[in-house]
């Protein structure tokens, strides 16, 4: 039986029929209502597909910015403990190649 853009369909024919009119709704957009004893019980209806978000619209308000991310920063560079020097490359195993 169908009703405007919705079919109406007894919970066993939905049953036997399942993965065919998961295709079916997907493709066309149709909705489906399942009865159980004339009682409509459940309805399938196809996902509105999302707009996928952009990189810099998922971090929209996310973020919080402080300071200048573009300018060089004034560090030393170096051990933290100035007792420590820069030590040799350890030798590997088995030789040199």
């Amino acid at each position: 039986m169908t009703m405007g853009t919705s079919t109406v369909m007894k919970a066993g024919e939905f049953k036997a029929q399942c993965l065919q009119l998961m295709d079916r709704v997907a493709a066309s957009g149709d909705v489906i209502v399942i009865t159980k004893r004339g009682k409509p019980v459940a309805q399938l209806s196809a996902l509105q597909a999302a707009k996928p978000a952009t990189l810099a619209g998922y971090f929209k308000d996310r973020l919080e910015f402080i300071g200048d991310a573009v300018s060089p920063v004034e560090l030393d560079w170096g051990p933290a403990d100035p007792a420590i020097e820069a030590g040799k490359p350890k030798a590997r195993r088995g030789g040199q190649r």
